[in-house]
């Protein structure tokens, strides 16, 4: 089967024609990201090298290098953040998890800043900074006294918000490039992607309340536990 046969199947609005072995759209109109991805996995699927492909779009899933390594570390992050939730009920830097949680993490905004697929600067990138922020601000809360009484209560809830901000670009991404070739969602901006955004910001304001609820009762458990001994 010829391969403008199998990415027509694929793209039928783009007549392909063959160009020295490659294989590129008549009309002059740019073609979607996930029209590209499917283009590609239909024709490798098929059989053809790489090279005789749609060459715009021939990476894995339509990630860079750089996108690949960006996205398996936070994967492992996100691993070591749900093992810490369920062994401790929170994320904390002190635990052998905690530390691994934290670098990935620190990791993975560090290397979204280098991927632009979409663009400049966007919100991905704002996204990576004001998680850097919210770890600072977690450290400084758990390590220090600045913030007083409230310390393990912000330290607490500024990892389990960290953690809300690996699921948002996970679930975009994912929903905007699987199955591939045929997304389920068209981009970014679909409404029903703002509709899961706001379930999650819902189950994490149900968790922090409940990890503070867990804090306080722990802390006044503490607190009984040194008044004991002295009555």
């Amino acid at each position: 089967m010829p391969c403008s046969v199998v990415c027509g199947a694929v793209l039928p609005r783009y007549e392909l024609i063959i160009g020295h072995g490659h294989y590129s759209p008549k009309t002059p109109e740019a073609i979607s990201d996930h029209h590209w991805r499917g283009m590609a996995f239909a024709c490798m699927s098929a059989g053809f090298p790489p090279r005789h492909c749609p060459s715009q779009e021939i990476e894995m899933f339509g990630l860079t290098s750089l996108g690949i390594v960006h996205t398996a570390i936070s994967l492992v992050a996100v691993a070591a953040g749900v093992m810490a939730f369920f062994r401790y009920k929170e994320i904390l830097d002190r635990t052998t998890l905690g530390k691994v949680y934290v670098v990935t993490t620190i990791v993975t905004c560090l290397t979204g800043f280098g991927i632009f697929q979409h663009g400049g600067f966007g919100k991905p990138h704002a996204l990576g900074i004001v998680t850097l922020l919210v770890l600072l601000l977690a450290a400084v809360a758990g390590r220090t006294r600045l913030l007083g009484r409230a310390s393990p209560y912000v330290e607490t809830v500024s990892y389990s918000a960290t953690f809300l901000f690996h699921l948002i670009p996970a679930i975009t991404e994912t929903s905007t490039r699987l199955p591939l070739g045929a997304p389920l969602l068209a981009n970014a901006e679909a409404p029903e992607l703002k509709m899961v955004t706001g379930v999650l910001f819902v189950l994490f304001f149900i968790g922090a309340t409940l990890q503070a609820r867990r804090l306080h009762s722990r802390n006044a458990a503490l607190a009984g536990a040194l008044v004991a001994p002295a009555l």
